[in-house]
């Protein structure tokens, strides 16, 4: 009787051991294909699609892995040719001009592709950074001078001014503009408050930091179409001379529609410059604490 026990003990055990295996290879698979999936994105410098791996999983240390991804794009980026150095660029004051500002950067990866897209049709850009965006990517902002474009602040991390204290609001915006000069030594003369949104008080401190507020006429939502041909449209149908464009280079969709939308606006005759720039050539002054959405 013990005998006849133990056996089906014994197969029971096994049948148990077999299915813990099994389960156990199955989980083993699993795990080796979205380290694959991760490493492929990753290496192709897609990092939106490689945090979208592990978006189903909830990580104990999200900024560690973040941080992890961030340091193999740096790697990449080694690969990527640093932009080119406008030396010379002479602006026409007979043809139009309009000045394309991105948002919420820079990106480890979109705003390297974007300012080579600037480069190849000699343009020129505004980028208004969050500041800790730029700690977490640093090197990049200097790339952005090194390519003749310039830099403005977005403040530290994105908070509407406008529902802030007043030390507060000198918080997000020193803090911001400081870790952009110490990555590129550039002085900070924009600012662009989150959402657009500004009252008295936010520009009354603006204009004790030395900064004109920058908005825009151009808003092309790419934030909510994703979409590089809508991006693209949205822009070719309604720009004018004398306009602020907004994008953001955290996406990849935009700095897909920039190639486009530089390539043909350059063949129309069309010159992309700084803010500092656009405001220089219509000979129009730009005043601490002011608000400017054109320049026309």
């Amino acid at each position: 009787m013990d005998r006849v026990r133990n056996a089906i003990k014994n197969s029971r055990d096994s049948k148990r051991n077999n299915r813990i295996s099994i389960v156990t290879i199955l989980l083993f698979f699993i795990l080796v294909g979205i380290e694959i999936m991760f490493l492929s994105h990753v290496l192709n410098a897609k990092i939106d699609n490689a945090v979208e791996v592990f978006a189903p999983f909830k990580m104990a240390n999200q900024s560690a892995l973040e941080n992890s991804i961030y340091a193999l794009q740096d790697i990449k980026n080694d690969t990527v040719p640093k932009a080119e150095l406008i030396e010379s660029h002479s602006i026409d004051k007979n043809r139009p001009v309009i000045a394309l500002t991105f948002d919420d950067g820079p990106h480890p990866q979109n705003t390297i592709n974007i300012l080579q897209t600037l480069s190849k049709y000699h343009a020129k850009a505004t980028f208004f950074m969050v500041g800790e965006n730029v700690e977490r990517n640093q090197g990049i902002p200097q790339k952005v001078i090194d390519q003749g474009s310039e830099i403005g602040t977005h403040t530290w991390d994105h908070k509407n001014l406008t529902k802030l204290s007043e030390t507060d609001i000198l918080d997000e915006i020193t803090r911001g503009s400081k870790v952009i000069e110490e990555n590129c030594g550039a002085s900070v003369k924009f600012l662009r408050p989150p959402y657009g949104s500004n009252n008295e008080l936010v520009r009354n401190i603006a204009k004790q930091q030395n900064k004109a507020v920058i908005l825009w006429n151009v808003d092309t939502e790419d934030w909510k179409s994703r979409d590089a041909e809508m991006v693209y449209r949205h822009v070719i149908e309604n720009v004018k001379d004398g306009d602020i464009v907004l994008m953001h280079d955290i996406y990849g969709s935009t700095a897909e529609a920039t190639e486009k939308i530089v390539k043909e606006l350059t063949e129309k005759g069309y010159q992309f410059v700084t803010i500092s720039e656009l405001f220089q050539v219509k000979g129009k002054p730009l005043n601490y604490g002011e608000k400017y959405y054109n320049c026309q």
